[in-house]
């Protein structure tokens, strides 16, 4: 029995408690959070103000961290050094520097530190990567993902820290795209070349981080890729992602995935995605497999779970399409 606590009850914190009292073999030890008002109703459950504290007093098996962006480090590093294996919330880090600290944590407290990328166990994404690795299919040759959703003044005013960079290292592409950059290089074979892009600010809000992003992405086997992401759009619109191959193209909308003929024909529905039973529609139905999945790995000490190392990868993408739109230039990885 596996005995887990949570760090921080607010957005996303109430989906990871209701995921670890789900899974068989695990057992939600504590939870921790600043603010009083959020102690669960379960007077059962121990509640912590002060997560030093309750890594002293607990002593947990794992550690869930869902916690703004700044925090994330700080309290890993804690739970790692405390013998604790870690599961954090994206982004991985701030920033390179601190991306590169993270992947550090397992070799140097032998502990497993895992990242909540959990759409790439959605439905639509596990078929559409056996699809793509289907001789069928051909080669990939190009990969378009977008995002296009919005956010009010309010929802930077009611937590201040989204919208600095100190506090956030970002904005639209560090935390509402950043599930969509990851996909992209995890559904393309081969490692990113050159990424090209621009940052801007399309809404009068005054913030640090940006609202709006675009990057061309190319791959070091000539495939193509291009992004785009805003939180200045009327709506939430669904994300979309279309890979194309020599053969097929396939396209993730509206939680399907559409297998569309390179030919013409009728696009065929592949696999489609489930509602989430708890939180925003847009945190997707899967982070009970992801979590489960890292308990697995952590009972039978096996790989299979998202390291920092490729998590990583997101932040490096973020940081080059920061640096290239800030000195207007291709940036190499």
């Amino acid at each position: 029995m596996l005995r887990s606590a949570v760090i921080g009850l607010g957005d996303i914190g109430p989906v990871h408690v209701k995921a670890i009292k789900g899974l068989p073999g695990a057992q939600l030890a504590a939870v921790c959070d600043i603010d009083q008002a959020l102690r669960p109703q379960d007077t059962k459950l121990p509640f912590f103000t002060d997560y030093r504290e309750m890594l002293e007093a607990i002593h947990p098996d794992c550690v869930h961290i869902c916690l703004p962006h700044y925090l994330h480090y700080p309290a890993a590093l804690d739970a790692a050094r405390a013998g604790c294996h870690v599961l954090t919330e994206k982004p991985l880090a701030m920033n390179i520097e601190e991306a590169k600290k993270f992947t550090e944590l397992e070799s140097t407290f032998q502990v497993k530190v895992g990242v909540c990328f959990q759409n790439r166990l959605n439905p639509t994404i596990q078929v559409l990567r056996k699809e793509l690795q289907a001789p069928a299919s051909g080669a990939v040759t190009a990969i378009y993902g977008s995002v296009a959703w919005t956010r009010s003044k309010a929802y930077y005013d009611a937590k201040p820290w989204r919208g600095k960079m100190d506090t956030a290292g970002g904005g639209c592409m560090m935390n509402q795209a950043i599930h969509t950059l990851d996909l992209m290089q995890h559904l393309v074979p081969g490692k990113i070349l050159s990424i090209r892009g621009v940052i801007g600010h399309l809404l009068d809000y005054g913030l640090e981080v940006e609202d709006t992003a675009s990057a061309k992405i190319v791959f070091q086997n000539g495939i193509q890729g291009f992004f785009t992401a805003t939180v200045a759009n009327y709506e939430n619109q669904s994300v979309r992602i279309k890979v194309r191959c020599e053969n097929a193209s396939f396209l993730l909308d509206d939680e399907k995935l559409w297998k569309l003929p390179s030919h013409g024909g009728q696009p065929m529905l592949l696999a489609e995605n489930s509602k989430p039973s708890i939180g925003k529609a847009y945190y997707g139905n899967s982070h009970s497999a992801l979590i489960q999945q890292f308990y697995q790995a952590v009972s039978s000490d096996s790989q299979d779970y998202v390291h920092t190392d490729d998590a990583a990868i997101s932040i490096f993408m973020i940081d080059a399409i920061r640096r290239s739109s800030e000195t207007g230039e291709t940036i190499y990885l």
